[in-house]
């Protein structure tokens, strides 16, 4: 499943907040004006509150969920829509590495915003899957999945 790139400015919505933040509830999601791969999720409730994205696809390109029925639901999806997905992105300066949570996927409706954060429980993936860039332009991601 291929997803549109990340542009723009929208909002999001999570009723049930972020994991571990339930009032963490409103957040503007911006794409690169450049068009990079890479997006900031920006909270409104807590200004501090402020991460980097990304589809789990550009850095694992196997990366699958299934969506439980009571979360499309909650996001009020169409029996035949599709989600988009984010995952969280962390960098850290010394030395420079770069990870993405893809154990706790963010999901949200394209056309209302309503989001959620998934946690796999029961899933391979990890919460700090090393991001490998070899070329700024190759949209490939690094380590097995």
């Amino acid at each position: 499943m291929s997803q549109a790139p990340l542009v723009g400015k929208r909002m999001l919505i999570f009723p049930d907040g972020l994991v571990g933040y339930p009032e963490w509830r409103r957040f503007t999601l911006e794409g690169a004006p450049d068009g990079s791969p890479v997006a900031w999720l920006q909270g409104m409730d807590d200004e501090g509150a402020s991460f980097l994205v990304t589809e789990p696809r550009l850095v694992c390109p196997t990366f699958t969920i299934e969506v439980p029925a009571h979360v499309r639901a909650a996001l009020g999806l169409a029996p035949t829509q599709e989600p988009r997905t984010l995952c969280m992105l962390v960098i850290k300066p010394e030395p420079l590495t770069i990870t993405a949570n893809l154990l706790g996927p963010i999901v949200y409706n394209p056309d209302s915003g309503v989001a959620c954060q998934m946690v796999l429980a029961e899933s391979n993936y990890s919460a700090r899957h090393p991001v490998v860039v070899t070329e700024l332009d190759s949209g490939q991601g690094g380590g097995a999945c």
